[in-house]
């Protein structure tokens, strides 16, 4: 997260910024890098997604939609502790609910062998 008054600096650096996350999450071996930009005085963050799938996950979890540079815009957003973090952990929670209550679905309408055949 960078949390600034002058988010075009960072914005106007967003291929570089997204290179960074890429390499990052490489050699950490992590899934994703999520970046928020956070305009202090608009009171406002941008997410700048380096990934499809990070791109999914802000898109479920905020209901936006991301702009084709592959940012989104998320007002009233400023907190990582109280506004980032719980939120990404609710939508991964739902996801997780509904991809379970998807299997359990399917399980039950699987067609059952019959016995001797």
């Amino acid at each position: 997260m960078v949390e600034t008054t002058r988010p075009e600096r960072a914005l106007n650096r967003r291929a570089a910024l997204v290179d960074a996350q890429r390499r990052i999450a490489s050699e950490e071996r992590l899934d994703e890098v999520l970046l928020f930009v956070v305009d202090v005085l608009s009171e406002q963050a941008v997410f700048v997604s380096s990934s499809p799938n990070a791109g999914r996950l802000v898109e479920h979890a905020w209901g936006c939609a991301l702009n084709a540079d592959g940012t989104c815009v998320l007002p009233g957003v400023l907190s990582r502790k109280k506004q980032i973090i719980p939120v990404l952990e609710a939508s991964a929670a739902a996801e997780e609910q509904a991809v379970g209550d998807a299997a359990a679905a399917a399980s039950t309408h699987a067609p059952m062998a019959r016995a001797g055949a």
